[in-house]
């Protein structure tokens, strides 16, 4: 976990680009902290700032390990690192297959294979050790001995307000009202007490009524023509619109 906030931390809060706000993003994503730009002091140095997100996730460890069989913990670790490990290496595997089948192309580009062979495959190990390490950091968070201990860590994790007023799935607004609009939408009359300006209506798609008729009945336009060449000829009329007599 050290190591990667660590790397995270040298990514996104160093060079031209710093940016605490993707940083925190990162950090909540990834582990259950619920922080937020406040909580940590930019100002003071990437190495200040990873000392004090580890703070907050070993904290969030220990609350973790603590609802967790001591019995089962070391196993339940063990597990996570060998099949996060298992997985990520075989699709290295795999990537390493494809660039050994494709290497010999660099020779169009006057490139020597076994030279690009072995820097392409050194920086895809060096990927795979990344990933390897974020998704055992992740994964940590993400298993349990059992339901209960899970639900008991997930109760006790520090919680962040994300909306004020929650809005709940099933309450849905009616199909044949208008949807209520924020106070903002309705300007400065709103505002004042004032009646605000009507909301135009939706308006719904026009739907043909007439008479559903074969193609090869006689169109009753009184044109003399089947319908499948008078009003129906372009194959995807349904019913009469007059198309044929127009004609």
């Amino acid at each position: 976990m050290q190591e990667v906030l660590e790397g995270e931390t040298e990514a996104r809060l160093t060079g031209p680009e710093v940016s605490p706000a993707d940083f925190v993003a990162w950090l909540n994503s990834t582990f259950p902290v619920g922080v937020e730009e406040k909580d940590f002091d930019f100002n003071a140095g990437p190495e200040a700032v990873t000392k004090a997100a580890l703070q907050r996730v070993r904290d969030a460890y220990d609350i973790k390990i603590k609802f967790e069989d001591p019995n089962a913990l070391q196993s339940l670790e063990r597990y996570t690192l060998l099949g996060a490990i298992d997985r990520l290496w075989q699709e290295h595997l795999y990537a390493i297959d494809a660039l050994r089948h494709s290497i010999n192309l660099r020779t169009i580009g006057q490139k020597d294979p076994l030279v690009e062979y072995k820097r392409e495959a050194y920086t895809m190990f060096s990927d795979l050790m990344g990933r390897i390490k974020s998704e055992i950091a992740s994964s940590l968070f993400r298993t349990s001995a059992s339901i209960t201990a899970f639900e008991s860590f997930l109760r006790n994790l520090p919680q962040k307000l994300i909306h004020e007023t929650p809005v709940s799935a099933m309450s849905t607004p009616d199909a044949g009202q208008p949807a209520a609009l924020p106070l903002e939408a309705l300007g400065d009359a709103a505002a004042n007490g004032e009646p605000a300006a009507a909301v135009p209506e939706r308006q719904l798609p026009i739907r043909h009524t007439g008479p559903q008729l074969a193609r090869n009945a006689i169109c009753p336009l009184g044109t003399g023509k089947k319908f499948k060449y008078c009003c129906g000829a372009d194959g995807k009329t349904k019913v009469c619109t007059g198309a044929g007599a127009q004609k």
